[in-house]
């Protein structure tokens, strides 16, 4: 614009190279913005230098060389802060807070202890204990008590037999129904509570909160990471235990027949560990970009419908296409990987189960004859190969559970933001039976553009009284 008049057109490159004024005015812009930065350094340098005069007048004497070198740094530093410092106020939107490193143990111990602070968690895992301690004694009965042979005399009858596998498969029973229950129940709890402490907070957040945080990563919150704690985080939590569980009464089973085999499992759960802590990082910073780039589509998506029509008249439907489009590919890009890496580690945990599989069985076949039971050997040969999942099962449900902690910790963001004042002060709340009379009073009301200027009047008992009127 020049004297009222638009004398110039175009994008903001064309502009540039037309060399007829526009340049002018973004030299003129970046001059301001170089002067507001060399003021705030030479000041933050002259006082630095004033404090340094104060403490050591001495010592300045004798390092002047040194010092201007300490100066030169200071200025570059304070102009990069300061500008830093500008472009930062300037962003009304800033970029969404992601935490970095792993997740804490507070968020760990913030979820189990949600409900009843934690009491049902030992129960659970009692449970679970009591579960796999019938089931291991179930299975270790019946390969004791059966015959191997048809000529071989049994031992117990065979209603006995049957009796006491039965009540082991009950008890079994009843202590995997009351695990469900539990964990169903304080998953569902747990995630009602860190609902309501989120939405609460989202409700009294003060009005910049929502003038700076699009609305898609709101959405992004309370939708998504609050469906993974509603229908996968207890679940991936409690097979993080159970699996530990099930690990332990297979080692148990497999100390008693065939201890050998511990002399290779033990280095092999120890390159498990390795791959564990060399995967879980990646996997986790992978999980938390994947959310975070799930909210600009959700934005996007809101602010397109809003204004389809502003759209569909300008004919930039194919603009915000392609604008939705690459939303998707960045979301998508970081769920790739993490794909990727999931496979990594699948392959090379599958080839460690088949490597303890293949020498545990070696072992057992190659015992003499009438050193072991049979029975008691295909049971070990049995756990031996359920220990080629369960291997596989405790590094993975620990680094799965690792990924969908991310959701807690996301929700616990937003379940830390200012509020606004309380609605209710105990310091200055009126009395009870206010208001007492139910008497107005205006006091030198003043009202611009009419001819009332001061007006004084007060309203008691229903009747208006004019006080003062000046014209």
């Amino acid at each position: 614009m020049q004297d009222g008049k638009i004398v110039q057109k175009g994008t903001f490159d064309d502009l540039l190279q037309q060399n007829i004024g526009f340049e002018d005015i973004v030299g003129a812009h970046s001059q301001a913005t170089e002067s507001v930065i060399n003021a705030e350094s030479s000041s933050r340098i002259l006082s630095t230098e004033n404090q340094k005069l104060a403490d050591i007048d001495d010592e300045f004497e004798r390092e002047n060389h040194t010092d201007d070198q300490i100066q030169g740094i200071l200025k570059q530093e304070s102009a990069h802060d300061v500008s830093q410092v500008i472009n930062e106020k300037g962003r009304l939107t800033q970029d969404e807070e992601r935490e970095k490193g792993g997740i804490g143990k507070t968020i760990y111990w913030a979820y189990l202890t949600a409900v009843h602070g934690g009491a049902l968690a030992p129960i659970i895992v009692a449970a679970q204990s009591f579960f796999q301690i019938f089931q291991v004694a179930g299975n270790y009965w019946m390969a004791w008590a059966c015959p191997p042979t048809s000529a071989t005399t049994p031992r117990v009858g065979l209603g006995l037999i049957f009796f006491v596998y039965i009540v082991l498969s009950i008890g079994s029973a009843l202590c995997v129904f009351g695990r469900s229950m539990l964990v169903s129940l304080v998953g569902l709890l747990t995630a009602e509570k860190f609902f309501k402490n989120m939405l609460h907070c989202i409700l009294r957040a003060p009005m910049a909160f929502f003038d700076s945080t699009p609305t898609g990563r709101i959405l992004n919150r309370v939708s998504n990471d609050q469906s993974v704690l509603d229908l996968k985080m207890a679940d991936s939590l409690g097979w993080c235990a159970f699996s530990v569980i099930q690990i332990l009464g297979t080692i148990g089973v497999m100390s008693q027949v065939a201890w050998p085999v511990f002399v290779i499992f033990i280095p092999v759960t120890a390159i498990c560990y390795v791959f564990q802590r060399y995967y879980i990082p990646t996997a986790r910073e992978l999980a938390r970009l994947q959310q975070i780039q799930r909210a600009p589509i959700l934005h996007h998506s809101a602010e397109s419908l809003t204004g389809a029509a502003s759209i569909r008249a300008y004919g930039r439907k194919d603009r915000f296409s392609k604008a939705n489009i690459s939303l998707v590919n960045n979301h998508l890009r970081p769920w790739f990987h993490n794909v990727s890496a999931v496979e990594w580690l699948c392959f090379r945990l599958n080839m460690l189960s088949n490597f303890v599989f293949a020498f545990s069985l070696t072992l057992l076949v190659s015992l003499p004859e009438g050193f072991i039971n049979p029975s008691i050997a295909g049971l070990a040969v049995t756990y031996a190969l359920n220990l080629n999942g369960q291997l596989s099962s405790v590094t993975w449900n620990i680094c799965n559970t690792e990924n969908k902690m991310i959701s807690v910790e996301r929700i616990m963001q937003y379940s830390r933001i200012p509020s606004e004042a309380p609605l209710i002060v105990d310091d200055h709340c009126p009395p009870n039976r206010w208001p007492k009379d139910g008497t107005i009073n205006i006091r030198n009301l003043e009202v611009c553009m009419m001819l009332l200027q001061v007006i004084t009047c007060s309203n008691t008992k229903g009747k208006l009284l004019l006080l003062n009127n000046e014209m």
